[in-house]
């Protein structure tokens, strides 16, 4: 017997937490049913994701409305597509008991919005207070100093104890107050101070208490200009010294979105006022990979912009990550050519043939390194009869192309056989039929179209087990409802008993012996996925039905579980057929 929690987390186990659109969902629907209770469940959840970060979620659960529009039974039902057997015991609310929690999650609403509006105004009227008692940023700030970077108009400087002292609390950073003479870097939200980043003399920051105050929030090196952006070059970075460094190194105006995460969200603020600007997105690189930061490459895609990285050669210091260690390393020189290649990248490289120091006999003609290999005609003649037969009519009907039809083909047949039958490929290499089909066509060709002649007969298939199954699954139902009552029984008996002081022994034994006797689910066979995480495959297999495929156009949505015998990309028709 669950609690609704216990159910809960039961259930989460079965949806993917890499999805961020399912992800926040799921938030949605777990605040919906526990409020600010259910965060824990969530988050536990949440770190699955490989992009977890404790930060953002406490930040999404933050911002999510307990009226969202999607409630618990999204989450069950998410689940239930995904494999989950239900076998908790639930009690749905009474329409009085929604009505009343619809009532108090509603207060609630307002006035955890009203709190944010208040505490969002509080952090404005401070931040105003610390600017306009700062004095200018000096060179000799031993932050500045250290990153080689000048300071600029936009900069300001207090002391921290000054600081702590107008805001009623001292700013901190990882549980460690700032000290020294803090930067001030004033948040802009829609032209509006709305919050300050406080950085000290070693680089620790802090930004001011206040919900929601740093969301879309930016830092500018100099006063934003009012036009359409023509003729301006805008660089996007992630912190003040790496757009500082930029600056100096181009002339360009700069913004910093002092977040990674918050990187996409300014992009397309600037978008939007400057329409016609070339925006540059200055990406950091991964420490540990040495990579470009995944949220600048989505961010420059996201805006049409041009993406600069900083390169530090193969011998990378771990700890070197933009363009302000590159330019410390490089110099400024070098920070200007990595983002004037981004800006106007060479149309071609230096031409094979023209002379190179003196050379005037140039370059030899470069050799091809692999041969044109002129694709062969499909080997339909190599299909059986009857295969032959009908991928030719198929083909004929929807006019696609031979080899996509084929592979639709081979794809059912292969599903259809894997449970029976084994394919003996060396003496001692032999497995299951299901085969590894790749098949890349454009959009458009009737891919699913193909599938769909060949695949019908399964779903077919698999709709008349399941109404073949219904009355075992009923009679599942009332056997496991009197199993269940019978252990409760039993339960409560072991309970009294043991007040009483009395011995349990023989009751203990009767609930060992019942539980060896607990109902097996009927098992209704399930042959066809489109969409399913590893989790629900694997339990699927193990508890429902051991042959299974999947048949998908979205390579990203596939699982990777053991036994599988084909996996297929994005922008292209992907098959997948397991044996467990």
């Amino acid at each position: 017997m669950f609690d609704n929690l216990d159910r809960i987390r039961e259930a989460l186990q079965f949806i993917n937490a890499s999805d961020r659109n399912q992800w926040v969902s799921m938030g949605m629907a777990i605040k919906s049913e526990l409020g600010d209770t259910g965060f824990d469940a969530w988050d536990t959840w949440s770190q699955q994701a490989d992009s977890y970060k404790a930060n953002d979620a406490r930040d999404v659960w933050k911002n999510i409305k307990i009226e969202g529009g999607v409630t618990i039974g999204t989450l069950f039902h998410e689940a239930k597509t995904n494999g989950w057997r239900d076998d908790g015991y639930y009690q749905k609310p009474t329409p009085e008991e929604l009505a009343e929690r619809k009532r108090i999650a509603t207060e609630q609403a307002e006035k955890e919005e009203a709190e944010i509006i208040r505490e969002r105004a509080n952090t404005a009227a401070k931040a105003k207070a610390i600017w306009d008692v700062a004095t200018e940023a000096k060179a000799n700030h031993p932050y500045l100093f250290r990153k080689q970077v000048s300071p600029v108009a936009t900069l300001r400087e207090i002391d921290a104890g000054k600081a702590a002292v107008i805001l009623g609390y001292a700013p901190k950073s990882s549980g460690e107050p700032l000290t020294g003479r803090l930067l001030a870097v004033p948040v802009k939200q829609n032209d509006k101070l709305s919050t300050l980043e406080l950085i000290d003399e070693s680089g620790r920051k802090a930004a001011l208490a206040g919900r929601g105050s740093k969301a879309g929030g930016y830092w500018a090196n100099e006063h934003l200009p009012y036009s359409d952006g023509n003729n301006l070059t805008l660089l996007i970075g992630e912190g003040v010294v790496t757009v500082l460094s930029a600056r100096e190194a181009t002339g360009y105006l700069g913004i910093a979105a002092l977040s990674s995460s918050n990187l996409q969200t300014v992009a397309k603020i600037m978008l939007e006022r400057y329409p016609a600007a070339a925006l540059v997105i200055l990406a950091d690189l991964v420490k540990s990979t040495g990579e470009s930061d995944p949220h600048a490459l989505e961010t420059a895609q996201s805006v049409d912009g041009r993406l600069a990285v900083p390169d530090f050669g193969t011998y990378r210091n771990p700890e070197a990550t933009d363009f302000n260690d590159m330019a410390g390393t490089f110099g400024l020189e070098a920070v200007a050519s990595a983002i004037t290649y981004a800006i106007d990248p060479p149309s071609r490289l230096p031409g094979i043939n023209e002379t190179r120091d003196g050379d005037s006999n140039g370059w030899p003609e470069p050799q091809p390194m692999t041969l044109k290999i002129e694709a062969e005609p499909y080997p339909i003649d190599a299909l059986p009869g009857s295969i032959r037969a009908a991928v030719e009519e198929v083909a004929g009907f929807v006019k696609a192309p031979l080899p996509l039809v084929a592979s639709s083909a081979l794809g059912a047949i292969s599903l259809a056989g894997q449970a029976h039958i084994d394919a003996k490929r060396a003496d001692r290499l032999h497995g299951p039929s299901g085969l590894f089909l790749l098949t890349i066509a454009d959009s458009g060709e009737r891919k699913s179209t193909c599938d769909g002649f060949f695949a019908c007969v399964i779903h077919k298939y698999q709709k008349e087990q399941a109404e073949a199954m219904k009355p075992a699954i009923k009679e599942y139902q009332a056997g496991i409802a009197a199993w269940e009552a019978e252990r409760e029984g039993l339960l409560s008996a072991i309970k009294e008993t043991g007040k009483k002081g009395k011995p349990t022994n023989d009751l203990k034994t009767e609930l060992t012996q019942l539980q060896q006797e607990k109902p097996e689910p009927p098992r209704v066979p399930r042959l066809l996925y489109s969409d399913v995480t590893p989790e629900a495959l694997t339990y699927g297999l193990a508890k429902q039905w051991p042959s299974a495929g999947i048949m998908s156009s979205e390579a990203g949505m596939l699982p990777y579980p053991p036994h599988s015998q084909c996996i297929r990309k994005k922008s292209t028709d992907i098959r997948l057929c397991l044996l467990a």
